[in-house]
């Protein structure tokens, strides 16, 4: 392989990585869900954030009490604990 592929090779997967990484972690409840009882952030349609787990009746149910049905939820995005540095 040449130089020049290699460097095609490597910038190509520095690329696709780079928009991995810029990609938005939230994803519209139109488009897809969680799956259920996983815990997420959830948008709401009063401008609310909340920590939520989906239920089998896909029933948003807020942490702490409560809930809402899907429909009023616009985004979610999985909680995750920060990555460290390698």
């Amino acid at each position: 392989m040449s130089v020049d592929m290699k460097d095609y090779i490597a910038y190509q997967q520095g690329y696709e990585a780079g928009k991995r990484d810029a990609a938005s972690p939230w994803h519209r409840v139109e488009d897809e869900l969680p799956e259920i009882g996983k815990i997420v952030l959830v948008y709401d349609d009063w401008d609310r954030l909340s920590i939520c787990q989906l239920d089998n009746q896909y029933r948003w149910l807020r942490q702490g009490g409560g809930w809402f049905d899907a429909p009023y939820a616009r985004y979610w995005m999985p909680i995750e604990p920060p990555k460290e540095d390698a």
